[in-house]
């Protein structure tokens, strides 16, 4: 069997990066108060700075993608340098 390293945290990355985007685009686009104010708190309404809460989740988004890109040409790299043997296996026909 293959193993190729940095996979897993590839994943977490990408179901990160889909969390922080959802919750830009609702508290951008989503015009229901009670939708804007439970993305922060649960149940609770609360008042929420979305000018804030867009910088802060964008910056974060930003890091993620570019540590997501990095960890995408790593594994590209680890599955480059396998053997050909590898890729010869039965299991891939």
């Amino acid at each position: 069997m293959i193993n190729i390293q940095h996979l897993a945290a590839l994943e977490k990355l990408h179901r990160e990066i889909h969390s922080l985007y959802t919750a830009i685009y609702y508290i951008t686009f989503e015009r229901r108060k009670t939708a804007r104010s439970t993305i922060l708190s649960g149940d609770k309404e609360i008042p929420v700075d979305e000018k804030q809460f867009r910088r802060q989740k964008l910056k974060v988004l930003e890091k993620k993608t570019i540590t997501f890109v990095r960890l995408l040409s790593k594994i590209e790299r680890e599955v480059a340098d396998m053997e050909l043997e590898v890729f010869d296996s039965p299991w891939l026909n």
